[in-house]
C-alpha cells in the first residue's frame, strides 16, 4: 500500500473532500433502504469439502497463528520448517488465524526499529512460502496487528486480505467467524476468534479463551492473539431430539505462535510465547476431535 503522510493540517478525512470523499453522494430514502438490507443480512459460515482419501481416519486441520511477519521476533525459520512439514502432509490443511503480518506503526507496543522489512516484502514471502500449499489452505483470518494501519491512519487496507487475494482464498474481514468442516463421514461446527484483550498469567488467558468460546455453540472453538497453547474440553448440558438431557463437549485449542522473545515482549515484560502451531485431529469416518502436535 502507498501511504502518503498528510501531516496535521491535512487530515485524511474532513475538510479536504475533493481528494478524500468519505460518503457516496445518495438520497436518505436510498441510504434507508440499504441500511434494512444490511441489518437484515445473516452472518454465514464457510464451508469447507475435506476431500481427503478413504485410507485416512483423520484429517489434520492446522492453525497457523501470530506469525508476525515482518518483525524481528518472528521465528520465521519454525515457518519454513511447517511450510515442508505441509508439503509432505496431504491430510492435512491449514488456515491463517491473524496476526500473520506485524505492521509496526504510532499504535504499537515496540517502535519502528523492530520492523525487520517492510510490509509489501513481508506480503510477497508470504505469498511466495503458502503458494505451494496453496491447495491445502482454508481461508484467512484479519488480525489486531493487520489493522494497526487501518485504525491508526484510517486506511482501510489489511496485508492479511491482500495475502488472500492473491491465493484466492476465502478472507475473514471479522476477526471471527464460522467453518463448517464436512470431512465425508463427519461434518464439524468450527468457531474461530482471533482474540481480544490482554492477558498475562496462564489462569487468565485461560479464561479470556473460555469467554471466547462461549459465544458459539460448536464442536470446535480455537483462539489465537495471547501466544499462549492450552487444550480444554468444555461440557455444556444440551436438550437432545428424545428430549433427554445429555453433555454435550466443545473443545478449546488456544493456539501458539511464531513469536519470538525479543523487542517490545521483553521491554513490557512479558511472558515468553509458545512456538509452533496446533494440529488438531478430525475424525473423517466417526465424530471425533483430538489434540494434535
Amino acid at each position: 500500500a502507498n501511504l502518503i503522510p498528510m501531516g496535521r493540517e491535512k487530515p485524511r478525512r474532513g475538510h479536504n473532500l475533493e481528494r478524500f470523499q468519505q460518503w457516496p453522494e445518495k438520497s436518505a430514502e436510498d441510504w434507508l433502504a440499504g441500511y434494512v438490507a444490511v441489518a437484515q443480512e445473516p452472518e454465514r459460515a464457510l464451508p469447507y469439502a475435506w476431500d481427503l482419501t478413504p485410507k485416512y481416519a483423520y484429517g489434520l486441520l492446522t492453525v497457523i497463528a501470530d506469525v508476525h511477519l515482518g518483525h524481528i521476533a518472528c521465528r520465521v525459520d519454525k515457518f519454513l520448517d511447517l511450510m515442508k512439514w505441509l508439503k509432505r502432509t496431504s491430510r492435512a490443511r491449514w488456515f491463517l488465524a491473524g496476526d500473520t503480518f506485524d505492521l509496526c506503526c504510532s499504535s504499537s507496543p515496540g517502535n519502528h526499529s523492530e520492523q525487520y522489512c517492510p510490509v509489501d516484502v513481508a506480503l510477497d514471502i508470504a505469498e511466495a512460502q503458502l503458494r505451494p500449499v496453496v491447495s491445502q489452505g482454508i481461508c484467512v483470518f484479519d488480525g489486531n496487528h493487520e489493522r494497526r494501519v487501518w485504525r491508526a491512519e484510517d486506511v482501510e487496507w489489511s496485508p492479511a486480505r491482500d495475502l488472500a487475494t492473491r491465493l484466492d482464498l476465502p478472507f475473514f474481514r471479522a476477526m471471527g467467524g464460522h467453518i463448517l468442516h464436512d470431512l465425508g463421514g463427519a461434518k464439524y461446527k468450527h468457531f474461530h476468534h482471533h482474540g481480544a484483550g490482554a492477558a498475562r498469567t496462564d489462569g487468565a488467558k485461560l479464561n479470556r479463551g473460555e469467554s471466547i468460546a462461549a459465544i458459539a455453540r460448536c464442536d470446535l472453538c480455537t483462539v489465537g492473539h495471547l501466544h499462549f497453547e492450552a487444550t480444554v474440553e468444555m461440557i455444556e448440558r444440551e436438550i437432545q431430539d428424545d428430549c433427554t438431557v445429555a453433555d454435550v463437549k466443545k473443545h478449546l485449542q488456544m493456539c501458539p505462535s511464531f513469536h519470538g522473545y525479543r523487542g517490545y515482549a521483553v521491554d513490557h515484560a512479558l511472558r515468553p510465547s509458545a512456538l509452533g502451531v496446533k494440529s488438531i485431529e478430525l475424525g473423517a469416518r466417526v465424530k471425533d476431535i483430538r489434540s494434535g502436535t
